[in-house]
């Protein structure tokens, strides 16, 4: 997936986001998931996978972590089965 369909504006959210999650991950990717969807509609999921990604590639593994809760929270939401969703 390539960082080209993130925006500099895009990316200082995520990371302004998980800065702000510091003890208190659930809030923080429920936050997340709510703000992606409000602006990225549809697309939110892939956004979220897509932060994880440019977050891996800086050897970032917390941010990528929180962002595949985040998308974990996204595509659970729609299929009904959050809790039972598992992404390692």
């Amino acid at each position: 997936m390539s960082t080209a369909m993130l925006d500099d504006k895009c990316l200082a959210m995520a990371r302004n986001l998980f800065n702000n999650s510091r003890g208190s991950d659930e809030i923080a990717i429920s936050d997340a998931r709510y703000m992606m969807e409000a602006i990225h509609g549809d697309g939110a999921a892939t956004i979220a996978v897509a932060i994880a990604c440019d977050r891996l590639l800086d050897d970032k593994f917390d941010e990528t972590r929180f962002w595949m809760r985040v998308y974990r929270s996204i595509i659970g939401a729609d299929t009904g089965e959050q809790d039972s969703v598992a992404i390692h």
